[in-house]
């Protein structure tokens, strides 16, 4: 997946991305609020060695201070120093605790010792680092030795400053360090949701399961608005004299594709029971109608019939036009709406699979194909209904409209499968959305 892509996952599952950022930002102020304060102090010791007068004898003394310096700087942190240091300050604590806290190291090349000290209190990290210096410049680790006839000197070169301020916990860093974390799990959480995630909600996504473009995305009602097991036809959009965007935007690109590939009959299909494919197909057909598009809608579902009941029409239909009880001109009535037909379902019958006969499906499309600029077809569901293969493979091309707002992405490729079986050519997308 290229940078796009994996900013595209992000953006679209920001909020993700935002929960885990926020929750590693409360995890990192937690354990600031919870973390002690830290104070460190810092002394230093110069080390030096009294052999010998002339030039040479200085300078071996000298390399003999170096490598002496770095055994001073490990017994800073042992008990012949500490145990001192803890009785003259009244600390209270073990050895092992104390030297925890120490540091003592000779910098390269150098006869100084720098002795730094971790405490909770800033006068008590001060107080300690100056002991420490102070034990380690008297103690007599050169057996055989007296203050007269000492050959190494320690001294003290400057009193510990109390700190002002901890160096730990460190707050802008520990939160820079926590939203740093949270961004980076949030975008690895966001990225493996996304991947393991089953629905199919947008085009990027639409895009990882077929190469058929994304028309647009209908909108549907909200459940309490919503009347169940019906086309919706727009009354309101004529009421309000109103074309929605989501059409405006489906219009737009189905004309791109009507024209790219001279579609004159489209099926509208999905994989099971639904009301987006309905309100797709009715939406389409207005938008269509407004450029002055002669548009036929064909109710194929025999099984569920929507668009007699939702008009008020009753009798004849698509399964009289084809048992040839009815001509065209009596199967084919106005919706109510300029430029809008509609070719409703027909009479109910007791066995619907009786009107699966392909030749006489499309040769019927191909009479009203000659009469209007487009037909529209509202197929049953390709993975309920075998009848939607008969339509799907009749027109020109199939749209296949999502079931709903996160259609299942498994059921998706089902049904894109079983149309390429029967090789009805899917030449669209429609998702749906809720408003």
């Amino acid at each position: 997946m290229e940078l796009r892509g994996y900013l595209s996952i992000l953006r679209a599952r920001w909020v993700v991305l935002a929960f885990v950022t926020l929750l590693s930002l409360l995890v990192a102020l937690a354990y600031l609020l919870a973390a002690p304060a830290v104070y460190t102090a810092s002394s230093r010791v110069f080390l030096s060695v009294s052999v010998g007068q002339t030039p040479a004898e200085l300078s071996r003394s000298y390399s003999y201070a170096q490598g002496l310096v770095r055994s001073y700087a490990q017994v800073a942190t042992e008990a012949v120093v500490l145990e001192p240091v803890i009785k003259k300050l009244k600390l209270g604590t073990s050895v092992s605790d104390l030297a925890d806290s120490i540091t003592a190291q000779a910098p390269l090349d150098t006869v100084i010792i720098d002795i730094s000290v971790r405490y909770r209190s800033a006068e008590r990290a001060a107080q300690i680092a100056d002991a420490i210096a102070d034990q380690l410049s008297t103690a007599k680790l050169v057996p055989g030795t007296t203050d007269k006839n000492l050959p190494v000197t320690l001294v003290k070169l400057a009193t510990a400053d109390v700190p002002v301020a901890p160096t730990s916990p460190r707050r802008g860093l520990s939160l820079a360090m926590g939203g740093a974390v949270g961004l980076l799990l949030g975008a690895v959480g966001a990225v493996g949701r996304d991947t393991l995630d089953p629905r199919v909600r947008t085009a990027r996504e639409a895009a990882a399961v077929t190469t058929a473009p994304v028309l647009g995305a209908v909108v549907l009602d909200p459940p309490a608005r919503r009347f169940r097991g019906r086309l919706h036809w727009p009354h309101r959009l004529r009421r309000r004299r109103v074309t929605p965007d989501w059409t405006r935007e489906l219009r737009s690109n189905f004309q791109v594709v009507q024209r790219r590939r001279a579609l004159r009959s489209v099926a509208f299909t999905s994989a099971e029971e639904d009301t987006a494919t309905g309100r797709a197909v009715a939406g389409l057909a207005t938008a269509l109608a407004d450029t002055g598009a002669e548009v036929l809608i064909v109710d194929a579902d025999s099984r569920r019939p929507t668009l007699g009941a939702e008009h008020g029409l009753s009798g004849t239909g698509l399964a009289s036009l084809l048992t040839g009880e009815s001509p065209t001109e009596d199967a084919v009535l106005p919706s109510g709406v300029p430029g809008v037909w509609v070719l409703p379902a027909g009479p109910v019958l007791d066995d619907p699979a009786t009107l699966v006969d392909a030749a006489a499906f499309t040769a019927a499309l191909a009479r009203l194909t000659e009469r209007f600029d487009v037909v529209l077809v509202k197929a049953p569901p390709v993975l309920q209904v075998a009848e939607a293969l008969v339509a799907c493979r009749a027109s020109d091309g199939v749209v296949v409209v999502s079931d709903g707002p996160a259609m299942d992405r498994d059921l998706l490729k089902d049904e894109l499968r079983a149309l390429q079986l029967v090789g009805a050519e899917v030449v669209g997308l429609v998702l749906a959305r809720s408003a």
